[in-house]
């Protein structure tokens, strides 16, 4: 059975990996939230336009950092899905 993530657990899930391992590039970003290329990639922009996350260039290399504006979203999107869990359903 092939487990469907909703669209606010990809939201978390996303802050989360740049939470843990930001500064952090896209393959690692890849890698960690699980996403697809197009997927993450538009993922990122609504970030930033949102102010969750900033992107960085050094020497040519793109790395994307969580914002204190993203790290307050991870945190309520987290309280409200432990809430969620306790009565049996999530995110």
């Amino acid at each position: 059975m092939k487990y469907h993530r909703s669209s606010n657990r990809l939201v978390m899930d996303l802050l989360r990996a740049l939470q843990r391992h930001g500064p952090v590039g896209v393959t690692r970003l890849l890698t960690a939230a699980n996403l697809t290329h197009g997927r993450l990639q538009g993922m990122l922009k609504g970030f930033e336009e949102n102010g969750w996350a900033i992107q960085q260039t050094k020497k040519g290399q793109a790395t994307w950092t969580i914002t204190g504006r993203g790290e307050r979203v991870l945190a309520d999107l987290t309280r409200i899905d432990d809430v969620m869990q306790d009565h049996g359903l999530g995110l």
